[in-house]
């Protein structure tokens, strides 16, 4: 039962964005304990606050849930033997139809190179990561259509950077940071990141602006490393040439880019995380059969809408809303 509501709770979220819409859900005054009639198949508050707690949805999803499973059990009582209509028998040859349609999810053959895209794009990080760097940078910020002259100065409070973070930098060189790239979140447990980018701040930079922090990941590739491959950012080439290679603890040597003159320490080098076509296509081969079979349901569903009334009661809201569930 878990697993089919499982499905159907897919299926349901699906519909929600199919283009072919069933017939609007009539509204009626059913009585009793009913909240919902599906042809002859009656869905009961009790029913519904079952699926919420067992299922941890509200009661709203949880009515869904019990109307799609009894358009299936409809279907299947409106297609056995008469000697075959009793509702339990229904709702069982209802739940077996659902599970025929995994089976024909997976008869479809294996998960197709578009399919393993789709889903390596939504794992990226954890299957298709390149390796990236972590770098403390700091910038004396040079204004755009600056002299060589300003150029020449920032380079100037530059070496003096080099100078006042150099003794910083030297506990990196053993630190074993971490990058959580489902967070975000950086761990040096040194400190000497901290201190480095304090020192940096604390320079004077005759006149010019200097900003120091930790970078986000990036790759060769002239692009952040993030959870989501569509969320990744162009990173400045000029930038990435100089520091991407830099070692925990080592200092580049000052480098000019057209934000001005940096100063940058490397933290942290964070190896790939690329695994072959044929090793995702196994890994994600269960989540896209559930897909098929949630496509295949939501389109059944939306037929059996068309073929069987589904009635709600009037008066549903107010039965839903004396269901509470725990999370």
């Amino acid at each position: 039962m878990r697993l089919l509501l499982g499905v159907l709770a897919g299926a349901v979220a699906l519909g929600s964005a199919c283009e072919a819409k069933p017939p609007p859900v009539a509204r009626g005054a059913l009585g009793g304990e009913v909240v919902a009639r599906v042809g002859t198949e009656e869905v009961a508050v009790e029913t519904v606050r079952q699926i919420a707690s067992a299922q941890s949805v509200s009661p709203q999803t949880a009515l869904d849930l019990a109307v799609a499973d009894a358009l299936f059990a409809a279907d299947a009582r409106s297609r056995a033997p008469s000697w075959k209509q009793d509702k339990a028998e229904a709702r069982v040859l209802g739940r077996l139809l659902l599970s025929r349609l995994f089976a024909e999810a997976k008869d479809q053959g294996p998960p197709t190179d578009a399919e393993v895209e789709e889903k390596t794009n939504k794992y990226w990080v954890r299957v298709a990561r390149p390796a990236a760097a972590v770098v403390g940078n700091a910038v004396v910020l040079v204004p755009e259509a600056a002299d060589e002259q300003t150029w020449l100065r920032a380079e100037r409070v530059a070496k003096r950077i080099v100078d006042a973070v150099a003794p910083a930098a030297k506990p990196l060189v053993r630190a074993e940071g971490t990058y959580d790239f489902e967070q975000s979140v950086l761990t040096e447990p040194t400190g000497g990141l901290s201190e480095v980018l304090r020192l940096a701040k604390e320079v004077d930079g005759e006149g010019l602006k200097v900003v120091a922090e930790a970078s986000a990941p990036f790759a060769a590739d002239n692009l952040t490393v993030t959870k989501l491959k569509a969320e990744r950012q162009p990173y400045e080439p000029a930038f990435v040439a100089a520091a991407i290679n830099l070692k925990p603890g080592e200092l580049a040597p000052p480098f000019r880019t057209r934000f001005g003159v940096h100063v940058v320490v490397g933290v942290l080098q964070v190896p790939a995380e690329q695994l072959s076509l044929d090793v995702r296509r196994t890994r994600f081969a269960d989540e896209i059969y559930s897909d098929r079979t949630r496509a295949l349901t939501n389109a059944l569903l939306t037929g059996l809408r068309a073929e069987h009334r589904v009635e709600v009661d009037r008066a549903a809201e107010t039965s839903l809303s004396e269901i509470k569930v725990e999370r």
